[in-house]
């Protein structure tokens, strides 16, 4: 498990690595730009990762750059993307439409019974089944995207390292960057997995449940008869986990993005035989920008 820490032990030899992170947990909430310039920023780390300069962290500063580097990252990921989003968007069309005719069945009946026991059952019902058509989309999305992940990191390293779309559009050279290395590249990806079924089983229910779960208690205390005082400190609570979860939200999503960028920044040293900052020669005649 040495290399599965390897991100955070090597970011602690900055001694400003806790408000680089900060700064970057709280770009992402910036509308429009905020991931490209959190994109841009993890790119520019998986770069000096592959160049053995892991021991600082990217510099807040060219943010032109940062959000040059983030955008074209993101133009590189989305061929690569767009069959698995093509169909993730068919089977979560489906799976809506069934939930919703389902949901929507039950609060029929519930309305036509007429009681507030009656229609908190029913509200109560429609959550849980909006909760587990949502579970069920999540992960098929994630059983897809098992396959898809190593090209499409293999790519976003190579984009990351060349400074160039095109040199991530190279599905051949991206797929062989794999193949040159395969024991880092199958080392981080199953470090990859590891954390995504940690975030569907641990982070998804905890971040769902601060969400959905005051509202769902206020559901069941209408059919409880709870008192009145109750329910509106329920209430309250609600409105208060909501940004807590959003906030969470930011920076797990933060911290995943710059342990896998270290991941593969240390398949990408080894594939294209970088070795060290000092060395500068990549394998095969390939010359990617230091």
């Amino acid at each position: 498990m040495d290399g599965f820490f390897a991100p955070w032990r090597a970011l602690r030899h900055d001694p400003r690595w806790a408000s680089k992170l900060g700064i970057a947990a709280l770009v992402f909430w910036v509308p429009y730009v905020g991931p490209f310039l959190v994109l841009g920023w993890t790119l520019e780390w998986m770069t000096a990762v592959a160049w053995g300069r892991e021991s600082v962290l990217p510099e807040w500063t060219d943010w032109g750059r940062l959000l040059k580097r983030g955008f074209f990252g993101y133009v590189v990921v989305l061929p690569y993307s767009l069959a698995l989003m093509v169909a993730w968007y068919c089977v979560a069309g489906i799976a809506t439409v069934m939930a919703g005719t389902g949901a929507g069945g039950t609060l029929a009946i519930a309305v036509a019974i007429g009681t507030d026991q009656a229609l908190a059952i029913g509200l109560v019902m429609s959550i849980a089944v909006a909760v587990l058509t949502a579970a069920s989309m999540v992960c098929a999305l994630f059983a897809a995207g098992l396959a898809l992940a190593p090209v499409t990191h293999a790519a976003t390293l190579r984009y990351a390292l060349f400074d160039s779309v095109r040199e991530g559009l190279e599905v051949r050279q991206a797929l062989d960057s794999l193949g040159r290395s395969p024991r880092t590249a199958l080392r981080a990806w199953s470090y990859g997995v590891a954390v995504q079924v940690f975030l569907m089983l641990v982070y998804v229910p905890l971040v769902y449940g601060l969400i959905l779960g005051p509202w769902a208690l206020a559901a069941a205390g209408v059919a409880t008869g709870m008192p009145e005082d109750v329910m509106t400190l329920v209430a309250l609570a609600g409105q208060m986990l909501s940004p807590i979860a959003s906030v969470l939200a930011c920076v797990v999503s933060v911290a995943t993005s710059v342990a896998t960028a270290h991941w593969w920044g240390t398949h990408g040293r080894a594939a294209y035989g970088l070795g060290s900052a000092a060395a500068g020669r990549p394998a095969r005649g390939d010359e990617p920008a230091g």
